[in-house]
């Protein structure tokens, strides 16, 4: 794997550390916006090593829905979008996000993980 990859730009691992720093403290104070935000950019900078055909819809679905981001297994096998359990629009924009998925992929499943209340 790692002999048939181009290395990720000379700049990555600084903002992989700089990304991980800002989800630490994003986990900390509760901020999912900052969870979402620093998920999409660390799958996003995971593309240049190994490419998700889907990303760039599913960034694009995240922008469309008002989800928080993307969050996508950097080995590429599961990816979805982040939104908040207490949103107001939470039950539209998951069947929103469950019908994105399917669409892309051909299968959705929802799951539920952190909840900073």
């Amino acid at each position: 794997f790692n002999r048939d990859k181009e290395p990720y730009p000379v700049d990555a691992p600084r903002e992989q550390a700089a990304l991980l720093a800002e989800l630490e403290l994003a986990v900390g104070a509760g901020d999912l916006p900052a969870v979402g935000r620093a998920a999409t950019r660390s799958a996003e900078l995971n593309q240049s090593l190994l490419p998700k055909r889907n990303l760039p819809a599913l960034c694009e679905a995240a922008a469309r829905l008002g989800a928080l981001g993307v969050v996508i297994a950097h080995s590429g096998t599961v990816a979805g979008l982040l939104i908040a359990d207490h949103d107001p629009d939470y039950l539209p924009k998951r069947e929103a996000a469950r019908r994105a998925c399917l669409a892309l992929a051909g299968n959705a499943e929802v799951y539920h993980t952190l909840c900073f209340r």
